[in-house]
């Protein structure tokens, strides 16, 4: 019998401090000058970045996430984390059933799983508080480590969401009324579709 996970919410909670391309890349990719519309082309970058993570559950650049979860999963099945890479668990913390704060030990992770998974300790999930609020909360380190990590399917996709806004800036002659109407190509739309994860079951 499948139990129903609980339903979570995803925080960043720390950004990296690069981007999955160079700002130089993605502007010469539009034939831009680098000291033309610098400010806004980065703009772009880091808003297409985000179009793509949204949908495909990726963070492409190395960042510390918290995921909230209302209560553990029933009957010991694990933790799905809806993101990915997770590079590692920093913490897993919940809320007994008198409402303190504590910090689970004992767990057992499966992060290159497709979600990765944190599993029961031995003796099983602890009782949480029953207050239909947040009870436990994970933070992982997650995304990729460097830029050289990252899928091309994934840079590609942003470069072509770039591109296609320096073309198309909102004058109406968008000649794909599909993606005018979502605001990236349809080539980039079947990329972040092929990103999307392939969950093993």
């Amino acid at each position: 019998m499948n139990y129903p996970l609980p339903a979570t919410a995803v925080e960043t909670v720390a950004v990296a401090t690069f981007d999955p391309l160079p700002l130089s890349e993605v502007m010469a990719h539009c034939k831009a000058e680098v000291e033309d519309d610098t400010e806004l082309f980065d703009g772009w970058l880091k808003a297409a970045t985000e179009l793509v993570e949204s949908p495909t559950g990726l963070r492409l650049c190395g960042q510390t996430v918290a995921v909230t979860y209302a209560r553990f999963p029933e009957c010991g099945q694990p933790l799905e984390l809806p993101i990915r890479p997770v590079r590692s668990i920093s913490s897993v913390t919940y809320r007994d059933g008198d409402g303190v704060s504590r910090t689970l030990t004992g767990y057992g992770t499966w992060l290159a799983r497709c979600p990765p998974l944190i599993g029961a300790p031995s003796t099983g999930w602890p009782a949480t508080i029953c207050d239909g609020m947040a009870a436990v909360t994970v933070t992982v380190a997650a995304g990729f480590a460097s830029d050289a990590l990252i899928p091309a399917r994934a840079k590609q996709a942003v470069k072509l969401i770039v591109g296609y806004w320096n073309s198309f800036r909102g004058d109406g002659k968008d000649p794909n009324q599909y993606p005018q109407l979502i605001g990236i190509p349809a080539g980039a739309e079947r990329l972040i579709r092929q990103l999307r994860p392939r969950e093993y079951r």
